[in-house]
């Protein structure tokens, strides 16, 4: 037995295995080798086994306190950096460095998804982190930790789900890591930290529950490295010099100055003349400052203290900051340095110094809203690298495209990500510095044939006989004779241009064979040619289009083609064509017409077309109309082309305009062609002999004659007049001519074109959520109905009551007590018939001519009056609504905590009936959440001054209209009397803001609660417009975050009555 087997044997380790005997044998390394280096020792963990990444002290996980097996522990550390000044402005420097660079969140790289509202989420988290500091002071605590001691710990916080919500920081120092058999972090669930306090181990946590990343980490430790701890004597060094300047000027006894008195005094003397010359010097520096003159024999003998040098002290200095890599003169010494060298300092200090910890800081976030928040994003400072980046690859591109090896239509792609024009490519080109950019086909004209290989000339290239001559396109230096060459080519250029486009001067020949000549006594240009020119030209243009007009049809995207030669309403007619032959092909809408019909009469306006070859239409009868334009829909299209064809000012109906824009009205479709009937009160409101209010600009010049009149419908049958298309379809536009119009369910709300709610009432019809009919800007009906787009159909429902929010069961009842109420409360607020005395008394005038003007003028005088001399509708409303707020969040606490409870149960709404604020208030207190209610009470102010503001605009208009026409004041009261007592009004206030509350206690209990995501329910009962639609489609949401419409919870819209569930184990 070898030696190797029996100490093998004495330790109990297993012999080697026998191919690594034989491979031992076969390297050398037996003992039959000569001079052999030997058999290594059996190891004691075996053959192949996972490595110990470091070689820890036996029982290293059994500590009293944290870092207690290190050179230097953390109370010793402490005691430094707190003791030593230059540490801590290294510090605090370096905080104030990192929190002053703004930060953001960006997608992930890789992912290709809409992050906007994760990004959202994350910024929710890291505003406060810890939902107790801002972000920059959690950010400072956190960094102390880990540039003082390299210990920073994050303590994940979570919610009753389980789910990561936040980052606590925890002091480093009381964290001690343990260690699994490998040297390694433990894996949860094992223990992976301790916590100590008061001596004790307070507290075991795995790595699911703590961040502990060491900045500067060590592979035979666990914990990092401070900057201090690698220059320890440096600092000791420094402490103590300090203490010793602090006992000189403090525990000192070395005087200024010996002074010795004649032979012949005694020491009673001495003392006796010390004490008076202390009495008569100290604390007076104006005697200080006078020669005094002493009996003689004594002499002054001065100390010999040495001066205060502080070259040692910036030494002690300098490698302090060294170690937090910072140079002193961002500490306020500056030294003499030249701009070079603080350039480098400055550059070192942000490579070494602010970017390692950046990223640092940058990984430890991102990797918390990656792999514990499940969000794709990516945490990011602002180093300001990405505009030094930006700005180099910029110059870099300038010298490749100046040096001709790519284009600038590549570097625009390149840099800026925006696309360039494949019909107008840019060339790539040799700029220099006199002559400028030289295209390389000029250069390729100069250059001859070029050897592939060599880039030279090719040999079989002769030399150029003529002398050298500058390239095409490259400007000659002034005062040659490559200058005057060029300007003799400009001139001879223009001169074939002009006689291309020639026009006869006054007083030619009135007669000449070939076009006039010199010879005829005046200068001038031959016609004949030039209108040869021009036809070619026009004729080149049209087989240009034609081409162009395929390739957009291939593409099936339709680019109006830019026309030079053919004639601006020839272009703009073949231009219409090829989009509805597009249109076409996509089975889209191209064409629409709008059918104007008088209510007094029955009969509808047609236009006749002008008589054109062109037009197959011309001398035919129609509905005015024509192509859409752009993204244009259809309603607006047909109003614009009307008011273009007929010259007039489409007539403002409220009820026809809404229901053109929101599709509930009368019309008809025949192919590409889509037409609209919008009624108007009586003819006479169109005054057919002032056709020139409106410009067309298919005729800029007003030359086409096209005539209008009244048609019964009934004429339009068999009629040879009347185009054939118009004829095709007549069944489809009788019947939409003969319907009787559909009005909308009063109540009914939409959207106006002009972004504001809708209500249909039953008296007033179509009106803006304020009480307006009318609009503040001076815009056709066709413009306004640019805008226009149709609401979604609201859901299923018979009596809008769903299991899924018991809330349903009881708002409705709420909202019809408080309907009343709110009526009274506006009535009572004001005296209708002293309110239109008043007005009229200050006898309203407007000199606009239009009525819409004048309307518009007056009502912004009396809303001004108003606010300065009006009631007080706040105060009125405050009260009331008040008492809507607490029935709504008593409602929507009690609904939201059965939709949450594991086992959902009736709700016990006690003794509260809707109409009883104390009740309520009794009862959300033993809820214990009456402070929820007070604070939404606080915050109301701005929505009751919102409402207030609404209803006196609606008394402005009745003034308005009382004063225009002429109203007495009864009348002007009788209309005041029925706005503010307006039932439906006072509906939509009670719905909305009922609602407003109940989501907003619902929320809350949701956050409360730990409940995770969210998701908007509609309470299908037919006011669920497309807000509403667009949010339920949008799916589940974590409980404060944005729907689609930009709001975190209903109402999404005046009159909603949708919710917030929960989605208990959602996503």
């Amino acid at each position: 037995m070898g030696l190797r087997n029996r100490i093998g044997k004495a330790f109990g380790n297993r012999a080697a295995p026998p191919e690594v005997q034989a491979a031992e044998e076969a390297a050398g390394m037996g003992p039959t080798a000569p001079f052999s280096p030997g058999q290594p020792l059996n190891p004691y963990d075996g053959y192949s086994r996972h490595p110990r990444s470091q070689d820890y002290q036996t029982g290293y996980n059994i500590a009293a306190r944290p870092k207690q097996n290190e050179r230097v522990s953390f109370d010793t550390l402490r005691g430094l950096v707190e003791a030593y000044d230059v540490a801590q402005m290294c510090i605090w420097h370096r905080i104030d460095s990192i929190r002053a660079l703004d930060w953001s969140l960006v997608p992930a790289r890789g992912f290709s998804g809409d992050a906007d509202e994760a990004i959202n989420l994350g910024m929710q988290v890291l505003a406060k982190p810890d939902r107790q500091r801002l972000f920059p002071a959690w950010l400072a605590t956190w960094l102390y930790d880990l540039l003082a001691f390299d210990a920073g710990a994050l303590y994940r916080l979570r919610n009753r789900g389980g789910r990561a919500i936040g980052l606590r920081v925890v002091d480093g120092t009381t964290i001690a890591p343990l260690l699994d058999y490998w040297g390694g972090s433990p894996e949860a669930p094992a223990p992976a930290y301790v916590q100590y306090a008061q001596g004790l181990p307070w507290n075991q946590l795995t790595r699911n529950d703590l961040i502990y990343e060491p900045f500067r980490p060590r592979s035979s430790s666990p914990y990092g490295t401070a900057p201090l701890e690698s220059i320890m004597l440096n600092a000791n060094t420094d402490l103590r010099f300090q203490a010793y300047f602090l006992q000189r000027f403090t525990e000192g006894n070395i005087p200024a100055a010996f002074a010795s008195a004649p032979e012949t005094w005694t020491p009673q003397q001495i003392e006796e003349f010390q004490g008076y010359w202390d009495a008569f010097l100290m604390g007076d520096q104006k005697i200080k400052s006078q020669i005094r003159w002493m009996p003689g024999g004594g002499k002054i003998e001065w100390s010999n203290e040495k001066d205060f040098d502080d070259s040692f002290s910036l030494f002690l200095m300098r490698k302090t900051c060294a170690a937090y890599h910072i140079v002193p003169s961002d500490l306020g010494f500056t030294e003499t340095v030249n701009r070079s060298s603080g350039e480098t300092q400055a550059d070192v200090q942000h490579r070494v110094g602010d970017l390692p910890l950046v990223s640092h800081i940058e990984g430890v976030l991102t990797g918390f809203l990656q792999h514990d928040m499940g969000l794709p994003v990516e945490f990011t400072f602002d180093t300001g690298q990405e505009k030094e980046d930006r700005l180099a690859l910029a110059q870099a591109w300038q010298i490749y495209i100046d040096s001709g090896m790519a284009s600038p239509d590549e570097g625009r792609e390149e840099l800026l990500g925006l696309p360039s024009d494949p019909q107008t490519p840019t060339p790539r080109f040799y700029n220099t510095t006199q002559g400028g950019p030289v295209p390389l086909l000029s250069i390729n004209g100069l250059g001859g044939k070029i050897d592939p290989e060599t880039f030279a000339p090719a040999e079989d290239q002769p030399i150029p006989a003529q002398p050298a001559v500058p390239a095409a396109g490259v400007i000659a230096a002034a005062g040659t004779t490559d200058a005057a060459a060029v300007d003799a080519a400009q001139d001879a250029y223009q001169g074939s241009v002009r006689q291309a486009a020639a026009v006869t001067k006054e007083g030619a020949a009135p007669a000449a064979a070939d076009g006039i000549t010199a010879d005829t006594g005046l200068h001038g240009y031959d016609l004949d040619d030039g209108d040869d020119d021009a036809a070619e030209l026009t004729k080149a243009e049209l087989s240009a289009f034609r081409s162009f007009r395929k390739a957009r049809r291939r593409t099936g995207i339709w680019r109006d083609f830019e026309f030079r030669h053919v004639d601006a309403r020839t272009g703009r007619r073949l231009n219409q064509a090829g989009r509805a032959t597009l249109r076409k092909d996509a089975g889209e809408i191209a064409c629409a017409g709008l059918a104007v019909q008088a209510l007094d009469t029955g009969r509808v306006l047609m236009l006749q077309r002008a008589l054109d070859d062109d037009d197959p239409a011309g001398g035919t009868w129609e509905f005015p109309g024509g192509h859409l334009e752009g993204e244009e829909s259809a309603v607006a299209a047909a109003a614009r082309e009307w008011s273009e064809e007929t010259g007039l000012i489409l007539p403002f109906n409220p009820d026809a305009l809404a229901a053109l824009a929101f599709g509930t009205g009368r019309g008809w479709t025949s192919g590409i062609y889509a037409g609209f009937v919008y009624p108007v009160a009586s003819e006479s409101v169109l005054d057919l002999g002032r056709r020139d209010q409106v410009s067309n600009p298919d005729d800029p010049d007003g030359d086409i004659i096209e005539a209008v009149a009244w048609w019964d419908p009934e004429q339009l049958v068999g009629n040879p007049a009347v185009r054939p298309e118009l004829t095709a379809a007549l069944h489809e536009v009788l019947n939409a001519l003969n319907a009787a119009p559909e009005y909308p369910e009063h109540g009914t709300e939409t959207v106006c074109p002009c972004g504001m709610p809708a209500v249909f009432d039953a008296m007033d019809g179509w009106q803006h959520a304020d009480g307006s009919h009318g609009h503040d800007d001076d815009t056709s009906v066709a413009e306004r109905l640019g805008f226009a787009k149709a609401a979604h159909p609201k859901g299923e429902g018979a009596d809008g009551v769903s299991a899924r929010w018991p809330g349903w069961r009881m708002d409705l009842k709420a909202v019809a007590h408080w309907i009343p109420r709110i009526t009274d409360a506006l009535r009572g607020a004001v005296n209708a018939r002293s309110l239109a005395e008043a007005w009229l008394a200050l006898n309203p005038r407007s000199t606009a001519s239009r009525k819409v003007d004048r309307q518009w003028e007056l009502t912004q005088q009396a809303i001004k009056w108003l606010e300065k001399n009006g009631p007080d509708l706040e105060g009125a409303l405050t009260g009331v609504l008040g008492g809507v707020y607490t029935d709504g969040y008593l409602i929507g606490l009690l609904a939201a905590e059965n939709v949450t409870a594991a086992a959902a149960t009736g709700i016990d709404w006690g003794a509260w009936t809707p109409g009883d604020t104390n009740a309520a208030r009794l009862l959300l207190g033993s809820l214990g959440d009456g402070a929820g209610l007070d604070a939404m009470l606080r915050d109301s102010g701005i929505t009751i001054r919102s409402i207030a503001a609404n209803r006196i605009k609606a008394l402005g208009l009745a003034l308005a209209r009382g004063a225009e026409y002429g109203d007495s004041p009864t009348a002007i009261a009788a209309a005041i009397e029925g706005l503010l007592s307006n039932p439906s009004r006072a509906e939509m206030i009670a719905t909305t803001e009922l609602n407003r509350a109940v989501s907003r206690a619902s929320l809350g209990s949701y956050i409360r609660n730990g409940i995770e995501s969210v998701e908007w329910i509609s309470a299908g009962d037919g006011r669920v417009c497309n807000i509403c639609a667009d949010n339920v489609e949008g799916g589940p949401r974590r409980p404060g975050s944005f729907f689609p419409s930009g709001v975190t919870a209903p109402p999404g819209h005046p009159w909603c009555r949708c919710a917030l569930v929960p989605v208990i184990g959602g996503p």
